[in-house]
């Protein structure tokens, strides 16, 4: 019960602010079978999904 009240936490976080977030460094999963992506970036920009990559590959915005 703590994980999804944690996780819709960070959800509605997330959604609040319309400010650009990024996720760093963790392993990104996609769910359909591809190859995980290690040390991943998912660049947010407030409600939607701006960029996704690896570290070297994904330039993290300054205001992020």
């Amino acid at each position: 019960m703590k994980r999804i009240t944690y996780f819709i936490f960070l959800l509605g976080s997330l959604a609040s602010n319309a400010q650009i977030k990024a996720l760093v460094g963790g392993t990104l999963i996609d769910g359909f079978g591809s190859t995980p992506i290690l040390n991943s970036v998912i660049i947010i920009d407030g409600t939607c999904i701006a960029a996704v990559g690896t570290i070297v590959s994904t330039e993290i915005p300054a205001s992020a």
